[in-house]
């Protein structure tokens, strides 16, 4: 029931858009580091960029959104000074 901050708004989320497996969060919005993303919406959420995150109401956890990366974000959200908790989808990353 709580509600999430998604940092993710490409293909690897997207898919698990289209899977079903988000259609579960309770997603505030999407944060994409790539310019091109933002302004828009992803699944009727706004996609926002990292520097937006700490205008926002209270201190939503960030479910992190990628196979890949997951480590670098974390990183660059401890690195920004952000608060929020991390959620990773895959352990050992």
């Amino acid at each position: 029931g709580e509600e999430v901050l998604v940092w993710g708004a490409g293909l690897h989320t997207q898919r698990l858009l289209g899977s079903g497996d988000l259609g579960r969060v309770h997603i505030t919005a999407y944060v994409d580091s790539d310019p091109s993303y933002r302004g828009a919406q992803l699944a009727g959420k706004p996609i926002i960029g990292p520097d937006e995150i700490a205008a926002l109401d209270g201190c939503p956890p960030i479910l992190i959104s990628s196979w890949k990366s997951q480590s670098l974000i974390e990183r660059a959200i401890r690195a920004r000074g952000l608060p929020n908790r991390t959620i990773f989808l895959y352990a050992n990353r």
